[in-house]
């Protein structure tokens, strides 16, 4: 033992907070346990025949769950799994549309049959039934249920099937139900893994004839992916009460880099406010290595159970095609990926979040360590893939969330798709005004951009002029920067009178910028919406809306409802949305109402505010 006390001693001593120097210190640290391996095979060793004979006491009620978990991951499938991958491949799925008192519309997708029976106490692993009925209890009796609120019950139904879920109906109000989940189908799994090595430890010294296949290339199974390090905050807490572990490596570290508060702000919006409270660093990376008794936070990659990171903080490590320096293998054997908050990462980098699902599950450039005659045949045949869970939830549907589903969501176990019907926020427009909305002529989606820019140029932007004069007071907003530079550029190469807000306009330059156009010297104020996401303000002066696009978050009422209180009878909404908006367009007015302006041959409608 001294020897590990050593080792972490001098881990600590070289620690670093900044993100660059933590990651070349990561690898450092990385070389270290490497060397220093051999001498805590031993003592590594003699924890498990501990942990064994305490695993053998309280575990002997969980044959069903680890047959079940077997199941899914045992080495058994190998033999049909690659009939069931080409179904996958090829799109062979059956679908079952149901709706639920609680889940509202679930979307059920099978290859195989699945059992996705109501969970009991006998789904949770006997280490962690006590500690999850304590960090459960507020919401259990808040609830006046025994083990799962209502909505976890449905919930860890589909998660303990290991199908892939996506939960689109997150609210504040279910935060905690779904924190917690997330911590248990994390340990639950993370302890089966475990267990079943143990046990087959035991039979190998035995008969060592025995040929146990039940394990992958590397050792992290699962990947939690969250946006900001206050999500991972409160994760990681609920883990840690959750684990059962009485001894906390570097949990000091982890409080002082991940905890923080924040000072709400009255003049934002609750959800403002919800969304960005402690610590809102969005890159971070953080391994959790569990043993019996204790949890080391910030263990290696390679030697840890669970991984949770934002987009860009794996991005860092993992690289692009020509860095020197780039490692995903830590990637190859992830077993569930799970990530909460999804929404948020539209307003970040989403092509970081598909850079990493592209990475996963690759068969790794070196060995690291493994025993090949322990590894599973069909993560030798690199089919993985067919096998990992993954589990999104968030607070709504998007086009880019239905494309990372389907171009890697290819679990044989099946997929879960639930949602709502929305009755739309254009209800919430406090103000009489009319509200046009007018749709692109139809084109294929590669052509979307050039499309909505030709149509924005030749019959939308003609409109915000009386005669030769600009109309003042107008407000456009953009969903995307790319488009948001396109129309900025073309603006001011014809001489119009603007001024420009995005997520990378200075303080200052957004101040005098405000101040400008609410006094009327600019005339078309340029808007991102991603500025409005991180920032949230409420403008003064506006008399004109224009939508260049749907919003993509329910902002549609809060932006329209700023126009100017003296000027109804003057003031002007325009949205322009086309074919492939119908998701964001059913958020505005609602899922009737949206199907028909899709499939009407009309371009234009209005709407009035009652």
């Amino acid at each position: 033992m001294a020897k590990r006390q050593n080792a972490k001693g001098q881990g600590k001593k070289k620690a670093f907070k900044n993100n660059d120097k933590e990651f070349v210190r990561e690898e450092e640290i990385e070389e270290e346990d490497e060397e220093i391996h051999e001498e805590l095979i031993e003592e590594d060793e003699e924890v498990e025949v501990l942990e064994r004979e305490e695993m053998d006491k309280d575990d002997l009620d969980e044959q069903g769950l680890d047959d079940y978990f077997e199941g899914h991951f045992g080495d058994q499938i190998s033999e049909k799994i690659e009939n069931l991958s080409i179904k996958v491949d090829t799109n062979e799925w059956t679908h079952e549309a149901n709706t639920d008192e609680i889940l509202k519309r679930i979307l059920h997708s099978t290859i195989n049959a699945v059992d996705v029976s109501s969970p009991s106490v006998n789904s949770i692993k006997t280490r962690l039934r006590e500690p999850w009925q304590t960090l459960n209890g507020k919401l259990l009796k808040k609830t006046k249920s025994t083990t799962f609120t209502p909505l976890q019950s449905k919930l860890f139904g589909f998660m303990n099937s290991y199908s892939d879920l996506f939960y689109a109906n997150e609210t504040f109000e279910m935060q905690d139900d779904i924190r917690h989940l997330i911590a248990l189908h994390t340990l639950n799994h993370v302890y089966k893994t475990r267990d079943r090595v143990l046990k087959n430890n035991s039979k190998l010294k035995l008969d060592q004839s025995l040929e146990l296949r039940d394990q992958g290339f590397t050792r992290p199974k699962v990947l939690i992916i969250l946006p900001l390090k206050n999500h991972a905050f409160t994760l990681i807490k609920d883990i840690i009460n959750l684990s059962g572990t009485t001894q906390h490596d570097n949990k000091k570290r982890f409080m002082d880099e991940f905890g923080g508060d924040s000072t709400p702000d009255p003049r934002k919006p609750d959800d403002f406010n919800k969304m960005f409270e402690g610590n809102i660093d969005d890159c971070f990376k953080i391994g959790l290595k569990f043993s019996r008794k204790q949890l080391k936070l910030y263990s290696s990659f390679y030697s840890s159970d669970v991984i949770i990171a934002s987009p860009l903080g794996l991005q860092i490590i993992i690289g692009s095609e020509g860095d020197k320096k780039r490692d995903f293998d830590f990637l190859s054997s992830i077993e569930v990926v799970i990530m909460d908050h999804s929404e948020m990462f539209l307003m970040q980098n989403w092509d970081h979040l598909k850079h990493l699902y592209k990475h996963l599950n690759i068969i790794p450039k070196n060995n690291h360590g493994c025993d090949f005659s322990r590894t599973r045949n069909y993560i030798l045949d690199n089919k993985l893939q067919y096998v990992r869970q993954n589990i999104i939830i968030s607070r709504f549907n998007a086009p880019e969330i239905n494309s990372l589903i389907g171009n890697f969501s290819k679990n044989v176990g099946g997929r879960v798709k639930i949602s709502r019907e929305y009755e739309g926020v254009i209800q919430d427009v406090a103000i009489q005004v009319p509200q046009v909305f007018l749709k692109l002529p139809s084109c294929a989606l590669k052509d979307l951009p050039d499309t909505r820019f030709n149509f924005f140029v030749s019959k939308v932007l003609p409109t915000l002029r009386r005669s030769l004069v600009e109309q003042p007071h107008t407000l456009i907003i953009i969903p995307s920067y790319f488009d948001f530079v396109r129309v900025r550029n073309y603006l001011k190469e014809h001489n119009y009178n603007i001024g420009a807000i995005s997520e990378y306009s200075s303080r200052s330059k957004v101040d005098r910028t405000r101040n400008y156009f609410k006094e009327g010297e600019i005339k078309f104020l340029l808007y991102s919406e991603r500025y409005h996401y991180f920032r949230r303000p409420n403008l003064k002066g506006v008399r004109h809306i224009v939508f260049y696009g749907c919003p993509v978050f329910e902002y549609y009422a809060e932006l329209v409802n700023m126009l100017n209180n003296d000027n109804f009878n003057e003031s002007t909404c325009t949205l322009v949305f086309s074919q492939y908006d119908k998701l964001a367009l059913e958020r505005i007015i609602g899922n009737s109402r949206a199907e028909r302006l899709i499939k009407a041959q009309k371009e234009a409608f209005m709407f009035t505010s009652q």
